[in-house]
């Protein structure tokens, strides 16, 4: 999980430790690259999904405590939002009691109620 700030989500960048989708479509294919690319970027605030063809990331979902216009407004570029962007439901005592038995460091519960 990363932080969902527009220092970290820029529109661009002076290098790349991953290549991911590089310019976007088959550019993965076209390089040779093995492997279909990232599925998803979760982040502090939500969850971002390529695009099925231009393989834009695009909001996905985001959780109950945050906003699209914050979402928006903490990315450097124009973030589109999927027409099947959706909340992520609030976790359940049986999630929330896993994430506790795992969660060895404390880092999932700086949220209040984890």
């Amino acid at each position: 999980m990363v932080a969902h700030e527009r220092k970290r989500f820029a529109e661009r960048v002076s290098y790349v430790s991953s290549p991911g989708y590089l310019d976007g479509g088959d550019a993965r294919m076209r390089r040779g690259f093995v492997g279909g690319g990232p599925t998803a970027i979760v982040t502090t605030l939500g969850i971002l999904r390529p695009h099925p063809d231009t393989k834009e990331f695009e909001l996905d979902a985001w959780y109950p405590f945050s906003r699209i216009s914050e979402i928006t407004a903490n990315t450097g570029w124009d973030l589109k939002v999927s027409p099947h962007a959706r909340v992520i439901p609030e976790p359940t005592e049986a999630e929330l009691a896993a994430l506790r038995k795992v969660d060895e460091t404390g880092v999932l519960r700086r949220r209040p109620g984890l």
